[in-house]
């Protein structure tokens, strides 16, 4: 197998060297209106969110309605975000079609890592909390949606 602990050593510093140059690919989401006029992204089972997903995201949004809405944001397993993806979604093109967003994590320990990120780096400009579940996250976007329609059919 290996000649020497160091061989050993040298295989693996090289096997995961070459997984962190190689990051996995970013997969687009899954982007829909709800009939309640709240905004569904999913990113999927151990998403990869990369500053292309989420201007896709934004993309499909303006395809679906022009106009701002409260979004849901949901993915499962572990969560990697690129700092551009971080950076994008508070611009101003986010955020003029963002009333308020909705981070389903589904888990303890990824609600309180996604409570501590937008505690420290928090430069958005609209509201943002991490829910363990869909349910909740929805009643809390409900709060943001326009009074004059409780629907954009």
């Amino acid at each position: 197998m290996f000649r020497s602990p160091g061989d050993a050593l040298a295989t693996a510093f090289r096997f995961f060297a070459v997984s962190e140059m190689t990051p996995p690919k970013a997969r687009m989401p899954t982007v829909s209106l709800r009939p309640d006029g709240i905004l569904r992204i999913d990113y999927g089972l151990h998403p990869r969110i990369s500053v292309e997903s989420v201007r896709y995201a934004r993309q499909r949004h303006l395809e679906l309605t022009p106009h701002a809405c409260p979004v849901l944001i949901t993915g499962e397993g572990a969560v990697r975000a690129d700092a551009d993806a971080e950076r994008y979604v508070g611009s101003p093109d986010v955020a003029k079609l963002t009333l308020a967003s909705a981070l389903v994590t589904r888990s303890l320990v990824a609600q309180l890592a996604a409570k501590l990120f937008l505690m420290y780096r928090k430069p958005l400009t609209y509201p943002v909390q991490a829910f363990l579940t869909e349910d909740e996250a929805v009643a809390w976007l409900r709060g943001f949606l326009p009074p004059e329609s409780s629907s954009f059919d």
